[in-house]
């Protein structure tokens, strides 16, 4: 039966149709199950980096406060936006397919009701079946958006309170400046206290014993002795109680001086391993970002290529089943003796043609 080779060739394009479309089908799936996984990695690599970039925002805003020029909610950590959506993304993100199982779409309700919202919910409309996450981006954006105003209120409300801490700008407040030497200062220096007057007292006795020994005891002579003793000896005495404040004041400039160098270089370290923990994240976030955008292509590509098979395989069976009709049209018309016909007689150059076929 010669209709049999054209059902043969049309059910032949339909069927290399249909397996173009699964084949771009299963690659455009694939695509999609990379990009799943590339985004996982990226989360991952997300939550194995956050207690650095933590750290790294707490030790950032507290080295601020102390330089006077700002701070962090209570001295903690101030998510940005981004990093706020990812914290809440798990949240807001179910499976793609059946979701939690039921096949339902909880947020598409069915109402008792000819208007759309009107009457109670009697069901839920079935859930589509994406193949991918469905996020719910006005939940999520609420609840972003909701932290970020928190995280603001907390921050006002410790920049009013910043100006009372002892060490809000005190990396840049100045070291204690060297104060004069006093009198004060003299009689509260020990050393002076507990050697100068033994040694005006030794000093005095010897003189006089030996001005008595000479019989000059009380002369002019001795008594310019023991004045120019004393002053010597004070003047010696106050010099050295003058250096020793000087030197503890020197000593406790440069000991304030290099704990404020210390303070910002610990802050500044765990600042810096911070910025290097969100360098990564960010690189990463690129690198998923060009290769699930390399995936989408390279599933577009195969859609494409798919479409275009398909109605190439289609039209081809159709090209073959219309041709075999023809042939079989031609094949199957009688032979004929007229000069106008295609068959068996003279007509057409006196050739017996039909034989031929």
């Amino acid at each position: 039966m010669p209709w049999i080779g054209a059902l043969a060739s049309v059910a032949g394009g339909l069927l290399a149709s249909d397996s173009a479309g699964d084949a771009a089908d299963t690659q455009s799936a694939a695509a999609r199950e990379a990009s799943a996984i590339q985004e996982r990695a990226r989360l991952q690599q997300r939550s194995d980096l956050s207690p650095w970039m933590q750290g790294g925002v707490g030790a950032n805003n507290e080295l601020l406060k102390r330089m006077g020029v700002g701070g962090g909610t209570g001295g903690g950590a101030v998510l940005t936006q981004e990093q706020l959506r990812a914290q809440f993304l798990p949240q807001f993100t179910r499976a793609g397919g059946a979701g939690d199982g039921s096949g339902l779409d909880y947020n598409n309700p069915i109402y008792n009701g000819e208007n759309e919202g009107a009457g109670a919910i009697v069901g839920y409309r079935p859930l589509a079946d994406t193949g991918s996450p469905q996020i719910d981006e006005a939940g999520l954006n609420a609840a972003v958006q909701q932290a970020m105003a928190q995280q603001q209120a907390q921050q006002a409300q410790y920049q009013a309170q910043a100006a009372s801490d002892p060490n809000f700008g005190s990396l840049l407040a100045p070291a204690p400046a060297y104060k004069q030497f006093t009198q004060q200062d003299l009689n509260n220096d020990l050393v002076f206290q507990n050697t100068y007057k033994a040694a005006i007292d030794t000093g005095t006795n010897a003189l006089n014993a030996r001005a008595a020994n000479s019989g000059s005891w009380g002369s002019g002579a001795a008594l310019k002795a023991l004045t120019r003793f004393g002053a010597q000896e004070t003047n010696k005495y106050t010099g050295d109680a003058y250096n020793r404040n000087w030197n503890q004041q020197a000593d406790s400039y440069n000991r304030n001086m290099a704990g404020k160098q210390q303070t910002y270089d610990f802050l500044s370290g765990v600042s810096r391993q911070g910025q290097s923990a969100a360098a990564g994240v960010g690189a990463a976030g690129i690198a998923t970002g060009n290769a699930i955008a390399g995936n989408a292509l390279a599933s577009g590509n195969a859609q494409s290529a798919g479409i275009v098979g398909g109605a190439n395989a289609l039209s081809g069976g159709i090209s073959d089943a219309t041709s075999a009709w023809q042939w079989n049209q031609l094949l199957s018309k009688p032979k004929t003796a007229s000069s106008g016909g295609w068959g068996t007689g003279t007509g057409y150059g006196n050739q017996d043609y039909g034989s031929y076929l």
